[in-house]
């Protein structure tokens, strides 16, 4: 083989290379935290936007869908605490949350209500990533990510902690155990 067919043989494959994961790139969206892909635990901790601390205000007001069906509101859930998760089949932690989630609702029952908040998946790719982990609770979609906005959700997975008036009583952002919703729970909304 002549050096001048080696380089073009090598430079070929250096342009089919870019151009391989130029393609990927644009069929993924970079997988920049808002993209929506349809195989869960695509991205560690997606960023949402500019954050804030909104403990000790409510829960905003509005409307929201629910993943089986129907609209719901954070004032129905009052009454009782809650916990709000806001989670995203493409996040990693979110995922590895999951189980731990409905763990704690079942060992909970119906002394402390479960909502998950989906701001990232199409309906589909939700109802299905549900399904797979045998989530039980309550999950809304939120898919302008106007609730989350409000809710000063930077980053997922971020548990909220609310108490019987709808008043956010503590934040937790980032992936917990069960062990650590139980405990948080323990402090927060019944101390």
């Amino acid at each position: 083989m002549t050096p001048q067919r080696r380089r073009s043989l090598i430079v070929g494959s250096l342009i089919g290379l870019v151009a391989a994961v130029v393609i990927a790139l644009l069929l993924t969206g970079g997988n920049s935290g808002g993209t929506v892909l349809d195989e869960p635990g695509g991205s560690p901790e997606p960023t949402l936007g500019p954050g804030r601390d909104v403990t000790g205000q409510m829960l905003p007001d509005g409307t929201f869908t629910l993943l089986g069906g129907g609209s719901a509101r954070f004032a129905d859930y009052r009454g009782k605490p809650l916990v709000v998760n806001v989670w995203s089949s493409t996040c990693a932690p979110c995922v590895k949350e999951m189980p731990a989630m409905e763990q704690v609702h079942q060992a909970e029952g119906d002394a402390v209500a479960f909502l998950g908040v989906n701001p990232q998946d199409r309906a589909e790719t939700a109802q299905r990533f549900a399904g797979k982990t045998g989530v039980t609770y309550d999950l809304a979609l939120d898919p302008a990510g106007d609730l989350t906005a409000h809710m000063g959700v930077a980053f997922l997975p971020t548990t909220f902690l609310v108490g019987p008036d709808g008043t956010v009583r503590h934040v937790e952002r980032g992936e917990l155990t069960a062990t650590e919703l139980t405990t948080l729970i323990a402090e927060k909304l019944r101390a």
